[in-house]
């Protein structure tokens, strides 16, 4: 998806063929990983934790390629976001599930929007690419599980109700 909004050719997988072995690999285990995890009791832990990984690797990754085709930096930051997401969402529909990005009022896309805008500040403070990427990743996975960790919720404002004398 990222690759498509961006424009980039040859899509960044087929140029980097491992990430797709290295995912064929994962797919195949993975109904071991899930029968190993959901036999313990912080199973739904292990999958937040995993998922917040995710989070932080696509966003960063996808805004830092983003910014690599001269892209702005809030569109950058906005594909980084989309890119994390994405995947998240996609994985949640094809296990038949509510896409927790939907679902789940605790701070998700917000948290790689944030992590990408750090990332950003981190390159103009003067730091290294490859310490921007680590500690941005970080940045974004910690904040997800503070988020889990201390229940914090988005707040939604809820609609005002109208009677009769109020039009």
């Amino acid at each position: 998806l990222r690759d498509l909004i961006i424009d980039r050719r040859p899509f960044y997988w087929i140029d980097h063929e491992a990430y797709v072995l290295a995912t064929f690999l994962i797919v195949a285990v993975a109904p071991w990983i899930n029968n190993f995890f959901e036999k313990r009791k912080n199973a739904q832990d292990w999958y937040i934790f995993a998922d917040a990984i995710g989070l932080g690797i696509f966003c960063i990754s996808g805004t830092s390629l983003s910014l690599a085709a001269n892209v702005p930096w809030l569109s950058s930051v906005i594909i980084g976001c989309i890119t994390g997401v994405f995947g998240g969402l996609m994985r949640d529909v094809f296990l038949n599930k509510m896409p927790a990005v939907v679902s789940d009022r605790s701070p998700y896309a917000s948290v790689g929007f944030l992590g990408g805008w750090f990332y950003i500040l981190l390159l103009e403070l003067g730091l290294s690419l490859e310490w921007s990427l680590w500690i941005g990743m970080i940045f974004i996975v910690g904040l997800r599980m503070s988020c889990v960790i201390f229940n914090w919720k988005i707040k939604y404002l809820e609609p005002k109700s109208y009677t009769d004398h109020d039009r």
